[in-house]
């Protein structure tokens, strides 16, 4: 008899590791096994030219408040390679700008104020920018600083929710733009681009919204 309850705890001892090398302990984890492992997925790179659209027939219209001229329309009227020419009209006057979009950023090289017919400067093999305006800058996360011009700008938020009459976008980039005497606050839209300007100066407060938009293909 104590013969037969040695081989029955023998027994019990070698089942006992079988079923621990199939099955975790409690609030453990399994091991787990060469080839079983499910592929995880790459994180999204941002870039700065994601969120500013140059491809030539896209357009924007804003609707403004706190000043006459705040409400505008953009479009873009040229497009070559990494270059966008847009004309912006306020209802005032039509200026023409050239914006150069990479993966580190976005800048605008050129900048003509009344210019009601612009020609298309992308063609022009004598073309050379006058503007070095940094819009965006990378990498896109909170902190970010750098100067363009008499401003001091910093990316605030990549996270910001914006809601406007054209929708509501979500995850947009926050941008300050200061100088001593006032502060500019610019969100953008990943494939959609500019969603809402704000100026603050002061008790001042002006606005300009995204009220609709076409993103060409």
């Amino acid at each position: 008899m104590r013969r037969l309850l040695q081989v029955g705890m023998l027994l019990l001892l070698l089942l006992a590791a079988g079923c621990s090398d199939q099955a975790a302990p409690p609030g453990g984890s399994q091991t787990p096994q060469p080839g079983n492992t499910a592929p995880q997925p790459t994180p999204a790179v941002l870039t700065a030219q994601s969120y500013f659209p140059i491809k030539a027939g896209s357009s924007w219209t804003y609707q403004g408040e706190g000043n006459e001229f705040a409400s505008f329309t953009r479009e873009v009227i040229y497009s070559k390679d990494n270059r966008g020419q847009f004309k912006e009209s306020n209802g005032g006057t039509v200026s023409s700008a050239v914006f150069e979009v990479n993966a580190d950023a976005v800048t605008r090289i050129f900048f003509k104020g009344e210019e009601y017919e612009p020609d298309n400067l992308l063609e022009d093999p004598a073309f050379t920018g006058n503007d070095n305006t940094v819009i965006i800058k990378a990498p896109l996360t909170a902190g970010t600083t750098w100067t363009s011009g008499n401003m001091e700008k910093k990316i605030v938020s990549v996270d910001a929710t914006i809601d406007t009459p054209a929708g509501k976008f979500e995850k947009c980039l926050q941008i300050e733009a200061r100088t001593p005497e006032s502060v500019v606050t610019e969100y953008y839209q990943e494939k959609v681009g500019l969603v809402k300007r704000e100026f603050r100066s002061g008790d001042a407060l002006v606005t300009s919204t995204l009220s609709q938009y076409t993103i060409a293909p």
